[in-house]
Formats: structure tokens, C-alpha cells, sequence
């Protein structure tokens, strides 16, 4: 099955245009970096790099520029609300609840661009700042070099996989995290009959890594990928 961007935003700032896109998720399903370098989290990044290469073949003349990806969970939540809230209030906390996960470019433009409302913490993009108008630790963000680097490391990543199915390497080794597994939703467990309890059969796993630390993962995989395929 192809799939398909659900939602295409673009804005276009004087010779600038930036891209934003959004997929619809029936569960809630969190973006997550750590996870998009385990390979396990690619597909926001292959909808945003199609849709960059779509607006660079219709605006040739402009910059196009990553703006954001994000997850938006399809829903319609209940929040606990008081006597003492007013409308505005109560619609603040309804769009909190709404409010998309993923990542947005850490240019002030870009950002303001989705939200030239908010004035510390945006309702609708995973933005929030501190008191001095920078960047507060929380926010979802990535500057534009960073989101080259992770475009050319989904690419890499989708190359490397596509080179070790016509090479025959099946290993069946799911990646687990906590309680999360790969087999929890696989419709080929017959088919694989993966068991720990039979030797050989094991599962991948991996320690926790920072936002630095996995940029820093990418770069050098990249350079690796770069230099193979130069030889």
C-alpha cells in the first residue's frame, strides 16, 4: 500500500517558501527522535522530503525550507473544566489537548509563521519560550541544518534496508523498547516464528541517547553511507 500525505502546508516569505506536513493518526502515536534513528519512526521524514522535492519542481526560484512534521492525533477530548473558566479558557485547554507532536524549525520566521499569536507557549505547535524570548528546553524544534541531516539519514536508512532485502538478509530480529516490541502488532508471526526460548532468535535493543547525541550518530553515518558509495 502507497502511502499518502494527509495534510500539505506551505507559506511563502518573500523568496522563501516553507513546507509543513501533517499526518493524522487515529492513535496517539508521539514523534520521537530516538526512535527515527532506530529506523523505527520514518515516515514523517519521507512525507516531508517528497513534499520538498514536489515545491523545489513547482517554485524552482525559491529556497524551500523544511518548516515542520508533525503527528496529529484525531480526537475529541474531554477536559475538566470549572465554574470559574470562561470560553477562551476552556478553549485553550481543548487546543492543548489537540495540539500536534513532531518537530518545527527553530528559526523565529518559521515558527511565528504557524503562530504569530502566542507570546510564551503556542496552543498549537510544540513551541513554548522562555522569559527572554529564546527557546525553552521543551520546545519540539530542529534548525534547518538539522533537519538536512535527518532528511539525508532517512534516505540513507531507506537505501541501506532496500540493499539488505535484495541481498536476502531476512534476520528476524525485532527491536524492543520496555514494553514496546515489534511483534506486539505483526501480522507474520506465523510466518517468522520468532521465540526467544529458541537459540539464535534474539531481540535488539539500545540505551537511551540525548538530542545531540543522536545528531551526532547521524553525522557520522551519514559520512560512512557517503564514503561506501563513493568507492
Amino acid at each position: 500500500m502507497l502511502g499518502r500525505i494527509d495534510r500539505l502546508d506551505t507559506c511563502v516569505d518573500d523568496d522563501r517558501l516553507y513546507v509543513k506536513v501533517i499526518d493524522y493518526k487515529s492513535g496517539n502515536t508521539k514523534f520521537d527522535l530516538l526512535k527515527l534513528y532506530r529506523g523505527l519512526q520514518l515516515q514523517l521524514v519521507v512525507y516531508m522530503n517528497a513534499a520538498m522535492e514536489l515545491q523545489k519542481k513547482k517554485h524552482s526560484s525559491k529556497e524551500i525550507v523544511p518548516g515542520a512534521f508533525f503527528y496529529y492525533h484525531i480526537d475529541d477530548p474531554v477536559i475538566d473544566v470549572t465554574d470559574r473558566m470562561d470560553e477562551t479558557q476552556i478553549d485553550e485547554l481543548i487546543l492543548k489537548e489537540l495540539r500536534p507532536n513532531g518537530l518545527v524549525n527553530s528559526e523565529e520566521s518559521i515558527y511565528r509563521a504557524m503562530d504569530d499569536e502566542f507570546e510564551q507557549r503556542s496552543l498549537v505547535i510544540p513551541v513554548e519560550l522562555k522569559k527572554g524570548g529564546s527557546l525553552a528546553a521543551r520546545s519540539s524544534v530542529a534548525n534547518s541544518e538539522e533537519f538536512e541531516l535527518i532528511s539525508e539519514y532517512v534516505n540513507n536508512s531507506i537505501v541501506r534496508a532496500g540493499n539488505d532485502i535484495y541481498q536476502g538478509n531476512v534476520e528476524v530480529a525485532p527491536f524492543t523498547e520496555g514494553a514496546q516490541s515489534g511483534c506486539q502488532y505483526c501480522p507474520y508471526k506465523a510466518v517468522c516464528g520468532f521465540d526467544v526460548k529458541i537459540a539464535g532468535y534474539e531481540t535488539r535493543s539500545g540505551g537511551k541517547l540525548d538530542k545531540e547525541e543522536i545528531f551526532d550518530k547521524m553525522r557520522t553515518e551519514n559520512a560512512i553511507f557517503k564514503g561506501r558509495n563513493k568507492e
